[in-house]
């Protein structure tokens, strides 16, 4: 009886390890194409056009970033940090916009602008990297410092880049910058762009004249899962149609 009982457990011992066995090795590894929990979310937002959406933006000192577990974060868009003036590209910037192309979440590209460069180089060290898919996002011109170039030279600068990259792609370039910044350095000359202002206070004090205020970045302390460090964290005012619309309307890829 005492052995044909051990022989019972410990052949219930070895079915139930046969069954754990086999589950983790036929099941399907994780990757950004199987997050269709995501997906269904992203397609019910654009169902019900829902209103302030959530998004973040990321450059190589986030590291290595987990976007399966970003985009479970309910996040709706993503910037990547593509250049820097005439030569430099972000060390993360491929391997982010590669895995952002596989989903379904809307996402772009930012050119840190340096005045001291050409405006139509650093357009073209811009477009020269970046791909073209159907969720992208304006492109985005971080203009944010002088280094004691003259005003109107940096206005020049930065007209040569919006124009160049706006005749090379169709879309209109989102302006990325402070209010005092804007106000003291670019003034009424670029208020048919829209903007994206970084204001880290309770509202976003918006540059004069503005009508075209897509983006506000709120906070450069946020925390995301998958994220080690902190992170910029924005707000879209506006509903997914409305992201939706903003999109630049070209199919296919451009490969690089």
């Amino acid at each position: 009886m005492y052995i044909a009982t051990q022989i019972i457990k410990w052949s219930a011992i070895c079915l139930v390890v046969l069954s754990i066995t086999i589950f983790f090795l036929v099941r399907p590894a994780p990757d950004l194409k199987s997050v269709l929990s995501y997906k269904k979310q992203i397609q019910a937002s654009n169902s019900t056009c829902i209103t302030s959406l959530a998004g973040i933006d990321v450059s190589y000192y986030q590291g290595k970033v987990d976007w399966l577990k970003v985009l479970n974060e309910n996040i709706h868009f993503v910037y990547l940090k593509a250049t820097d003036g005439i030569t430099y590209t972000d060390p993360r910037f491929h391997e982010n916009q590669n895995s952002l192309i596989k989903s379904e979440v809307a996402h772009g590209a930012y050119h840190f602008f340096e005045p001291n460069d050409d405006g139509v180089k650093q357009a073209k060290n811009f477009l020269s990297q970046i791909k073209i898919h159907k969720n992208m996002l304006p492109p985005v011109l971080d203009i944010e410092i002088t280094q004691g170039v003259d005003k109107e030279l940096i206005k020049k600068r930065a007209k040569e880049w919006l124009e160049t990259v706006t005749l090379e792609l169709g879309c209109k370039p989102i302006i990325y910058s402070y209010s005092s910044y804007y106000e003291n350095n670019l003034g009424s000359d670029f208020l048919e762009y829209p903007v994206w202002i970084a204001d880290y206070t309770k509202k976003p004090n918006l540059p004069k004249g503005e009508t075209q205020f897509l983006i506000w970045q709120h906070t450069q302390k946020g925390d995301v899962s998958g994220i080690d460090t902190m992170v910029d964290k924005n707000w879209f005012f506006g509903n997914n149609c409305r992201l939706n619309s903003i999109k630049c309307k070209q199919e296919g890829e451009k490969k690089i």
